[in-house]
C-alpha cells in the first residue's frame, strides 16, 4: 500500500517551477583593456585617413597581444580585423592581395571569413577562374560519371557485351551531346571579368582579362543566335509571323552576316505580307450594292448581326433570294434557340462537308470554337485525356514521344527503344500505380466541361458534365467544388451534400493548423461554424475558437531551450534572469520544455515547463532591452560565420524589437499584422547533424542496381562541383 500510494504522489512544484525568473541587478560590463582601447583608437585613426599613425598603433597592439599569450591569458581576436582595416586603405589591388592570402590561414575567424570571400568576389580574376575551373571540373566529371557506371556493369558481366558496349559509347556521346554550349558557370565568369575590367582598367593582367572576355563573348553571342534563330523558325510553323520576324531579327543583330537569319526573317515577312493581304481586300470588298439593292438581304444581314437565334432562323427561312448556303447556316440557329445542341452542330458539320465559301468558313470557325462548341471540345479532351492515360500506361515516360536531344527524330525514336522496350516490361507496375496517378490525368477535361457548364447551364449534357465533374474534383480532393457541382445536380440527394460538408470542414480545420496569423485562423473557425454547421468539424472550431479567444498573444517569438543552453548570455543576470536550475538538465528540480521561451507581447514571456504548465511571467524592461539587443547580436553573428543560414525576413519582429529596445513596450500592439511567430532555434535544430569534414578524396563509392544483373553494384563517382547561391540568375 505504501509502495503504490508513493507511486502516485506527484511531486511538488520546485521553486525554480513556481517562480522561473530571477531578478537580480545586471553584472556590470568589463571596462575595456589596454588592447581594446588600442584597436578603438586604431579605428579613429583609419577613419581619419592617417595610415602612417594607424600602422604605428597595429604594431603597439601586436606587442600587447604577445604580451596576453606570454600571460597565459586568451588573444583578443582583434588583430585580424585590425589588419584588415589596414588593408583596406591601400586600394582595391593591394586590399584583394592581403585577403588572399588572410584566406589561405586555417585559424581566421569564421565570420572574418565569410566576409572577405563575399567582398573579393568582383575585385580580381580569381573568382572568374574558380568559375571556370569548377566548369571544366563538372564537365569532366559528368563525362567520367557516364562511362564508369558503364564500365562498372560490363566489370560485373565479367565478359564483353557488344550490345552493352555500343549503348555505352552512345550514351557517353548523348552525355557530351547534352552539355551546353555555355554553362551558368561560365556566365559568371564572363560577369565576374568584365566587372574587374571595369574597375581596373589599368591592371597588369588586363591583356589575359580582355582575352578571356572576347572568347566568352563570342560564346555567348553563338548561343543567343542559336536561340533566336530556334525560337523564330518554331513561331513561323505555329503561324506566329510577326514574332518570328522579331527574333529573326535579333538573331541578325548578334550575327549581321547569318544568312539562315535573313532567310527566315524573309519568309516571315512575305507571311506577313500575305496576311496583311488578305486583310485589306476583306476591308476592301464592296458589299454596299448588293445590300442597297435587296431589302430582303439587308434586312437579314442586321437580323443576323444583332437579332435572336430564333428571329435570324424565321428570317433565313422567308429570305428566298438569299443563297442556299446562307440560309441554311442562317437557319440553323434556330436549333440552338429550341435547345437541340446536337442537331446544331451536326448541321454545322453537314454545312462545312458540303458547301464552299463564307458559309463553310464561318461554320467552321464555330465548330473549332472552344466557348461556341464547348461540349464538342469537352468529348475532343475527354477522348484525348483516355488516350493518354493509356500511353502512360503502355510506354511510361515515353508516352510523349522521344526524348528531345535536339537530334533528328528518327535518330531520338532508336535510342530510346531501349528504354521503351523496358516501360513495356513494366506495365504492371504502372497498372498498380494507376488508381493512384490516375488523378494527375484529366486537367484539360475539367476545363472543358467547366466552360461548358458556364455557356450552357440549361444544356441537355449539363447534368451529364456536372456528374462527371463531380467525380474528377472528389478524385483530387477538391471538395468544395465537387459539391458546388453536386448541387448542381438534379438527382443531388442530402447524405451526399452532408459527406462533403463534413470533408470540406475537415479540409479548412488542417488549413487553419498551418496559418500564421491569428486573425485568420479565427476567420477560418468562423467559416466552418458558418457554412457547415451540422458537421463535427463545426464543434472542434468552436473549441479552437474559444481557445484561441483566450490564449491568443499578441506575440509568439519562440526561443528554443537549446538555443538558450548554446547561448547562456540570453537566460543569465541583465537578460531574461532564467533560473539555472531550469537548464541543469536535473529533473528534480525542475527542467525547462523544449519549448524554451516565448515572448507574448510587451515584456511578457511564457516560460515552458518539463511536465508542468507553462508560467507567464513579466520581464524588467531594462533587462529586457538588454536581453532583446544580445538576442539581435547573436543572430546577426551567425549569418556573418556560417554561410549555411539566410536571413529570414519578418517585419512585425523586427518592429517588435525596435520598440523593445526603445522602451516603448508599455502598450501591447494587438494589430492582427503585428504578430510574429519567429523561432530562434540551435544550430543542431536547424541543420541537423552535419559531417564536420568532408572526405578529401574527389572519389565516392555509389551503390546501383539494374534489371540486367539483379542485384547491386559498386560505381565509382566524381564529386561534381556545388553550384552557388546565385547560380540561377545565370540561368
Amino acid at each position: 500500500m505504501a509502495l503504490l500510494t508513493g507511486c502516485g504522489t506527484v511531486r511538488p512544484l520546485s521553486p525554480a517551477e513556481a517562480d522561473p525568473l530571477e531578478v537580480a541587478r545586471a553584472p556590470r560590463a568589463p571596462l575595456p583593456d589596454e588592447t581594446e582601447r588600442a584597436a578603438g583608437e586604431m579605428a579613429r585613426l583609419v577613419l581619419a585617413d592617417r595610415p602612417d599613425s594607424a600602422v604605428a598603433m597595429l604594431q603597439i597592439l601586436r606587442a600587447d597581444e604577445s604580451s596576453r599569450v606570454a600571460d597565459g591569458r586568451t588573444k583578443s581576436g582583434l588583430i585580424d580585423n585590425c589588419e584588415d582595416m589596414i588593408y583596406a586603405m591601400s586600394g582595391p589591388t593591394g586590399y584583394a592581395e592581403h585577403a588572399r592570402k588572410l584566406l589561405e590561414r586555417d585559424d581566421l575567424d569564421p565570420g572574418l571569413r565569410l566576409r572577405l570571400e563575399n567582398t573579393t568576389k568582383l575585385q580580381s580574376v580569381r573568382f572568374a577562374d574558380m568559375r571556370l575551373e569548377e566548369d571544366t571540373e563538372f564537365r569532366a566529371g559528368v563525362m567520367f560519371n557516364r562511362v564508369a557506371e558503364a564500365l562498372s556493369r560490363l566489370v560485373i558481366v565479367g565478359s564483353v557485351n557488344p550490345l552493352l558496349l555500343i549503348q555505352t559509347v552512345l550514351s557517353s556521346a548523348l552525355t557530351f551531346h547534352s552539355l551546353p554550349k555555355m554553362s551558368p558557370r561560365e556566365r559568371q565568369a564572363l560577369h565576374a571579368f568584365e566587372e574587374y575590367r571595369k574597375r581596373h582598367p589599368d591592371a597588369p593582367n588586363s591583356e589575359r582579362v580582355l582575352d578571356e572576355i572576347a572568347r566568352l563573348s563570342a560564346t555567348r553571342d553563338e548561343v543567343l543566335h542559336d536561340d533566336a534563330l530556334e525560337k523564330a523558325e518554331t513561331l513561323l510553323q505555329a503561324g506566329h509571323a510577326r514574332a518570328a520576324e522579331l527574333y529573326a531579327q535579333r538573331a541578325i543583330d548578334i550575327d549581321s552576316e547569318s544568312e539562315a537569319a535573313k532567310e527566315l526573317k524573309e519568309r516571315a515577312e512575305a507571311v506577313e505580307e500575305r496576311y496583311a493581304g488578305h486583310v485589306r481586300a476583306t476591308l476592301d470588298a464592296d458589299i454596299e450594292p448588293r445590300l442597297r439593292e435587296n431589302a430582303d438581304e439587308r434586312n437579314l444581314a442586321i437580323v443576323a448581326l444583332v437579332g435572336p437565334l430564333a428571329r435570324i432562323s424565321e428570317d433565313a427561312s422567308d429570305a428566298n433570294e438569299a443563297p442556299p448556303g446562307e440560309r441554311a447556316f442562317l437557319a440553323s440557329f434556330g436549333m440552338l434557340a429550341r435547345g437541340e445542341e446536337d442537331e446544331f452542330f451536326a448541321e454545322l458539320s453537314r454545312i462545312r462537308a458540303l458547301e464552299e465559301g463564307p458559309m463553310a468558313r464561318h461554320a467552321d470557325a464555330i465548330l473549332l470554337d472552344g466557348w461556341r462548341n464547348a461540349y464538342g471540345r469537352y468529348r475532343s479532351a475527354i477522348a484525348a485525356d483516355r488516350r493518354r492515360q493509356a500511353s502512360w500506361i503502355l510506354l511510361g515516360r515515353h508516352a510523349d514521344g522521344a526524348t528531345d536531344r535536339d537530334l533528328y527524330r528518327p535518330i531520338e525514336y532508336l535510342l530510346d527503344l531501349p528504354g521503351i522496350a523496358v516501360s513495356l516490361l513494366s506495365i504492371p507496375i504502372r497498372l498498380l500505380q494507376y488508381p493512384v496517378a490516375h488523378s494527375r490525368f484529366g486537367s484539360v477535361v475539367i476545363l472543358t466541361g467547366e466552360r461548358y457548364v458556364k455557356r450552357y447551364p440549361q444544356g441537355i449534357h449539363a447534368q451529364e458534365v456536372h456528374h462527371d465533374l463531380e467525380e474528377r474534383y472528389r478524385d483530387r480532393d477538391r471538395f468544395s467544388l465537387a459539391l458546388e457541382h453536386h448541387r448542381a445536380r438534379d438527382d443531388a440527394d442530402e447524405s451526399s451534400i452532408e459527406e462533403y460538408s463534413e470533408k470540406l470542414g475537415e479540409k479548412m480545420l488542417e488549413a487553419a493548423a498551418f496559418e500564421a496569423r491569428n486573425d485568420m485562423r479565427a476567420m477560418i473557425y468562423r467559416s466552418i461554424m458558418t457554412e457547415h454547421p451540422t458537421t463535427p468539424a463545426a464543434r472542434q472550431a468552436a473549441e479552437n475558437l474559444r481557445a484561441l479567444r483566450t490564449g491568443a498573444t499578441p506575440q509568439g517569438i519562440r526561443i528554443s531551450r537549446a538555443f538558450l543552453r548554446e547561448h547562456p548570455e540570453l537566460s543569465g543576470y541583465g537578460a531574461l534572469g532564467l533560473r539555472s536550475e531550469l537548464l541543469d538538465e536535473d529533473e528534480a528540480n525542475g527542467e525547462l520544455a523544449e519549448d524554451g521561451v516565448t515572448l507574448i507581447g510587451r515584456t511578457f514571456v511564457r516560460v515552458s515547463l518539463e511536465g508542468r504548465e507553462a508560467v507567464v511571467r513579466p520581464v524588467p524592461a531594462e533587462d529586457f532591452a538588454r536581453f532583446i539587443s544580445r538576442l539581435e547580436v547573436l543572430s546577426y553573428h551567425q549569418l556573418s560565420a556560417d554561410r549555411r543560414n539566410s536571413p529570414s525576413p519578418d517585419p512585425a519582429r523586427d518592429l517588435f524589437f525596435e520598440r523593445a529596445r526603445l522602451g516603448l513596450l508599455d502598450q501591447a500592439d494587438t494589430r492582427s499584422t503585428a504578430y510574429s511567430s519567429a523561432e530562434f532555434l540551435s544550430t543542431q535544430e536547424k541543420h541537423g547533424y552535419v559531417r564536420t569534414r568532408e572526405s578529401l578524396l574527389p572519389v565516392e563509392l555509389m551503390i546501383r542496381s539494374d534489371l540486367e544483373t539483379m542485384g547491386f553494384s559498386p560505381v565509382p563517382q566524381l564529386r561534381l562541383p556545388k553550384p552557388s547561391s546565385d547560380e540561377f540568375l545565370f540561368e
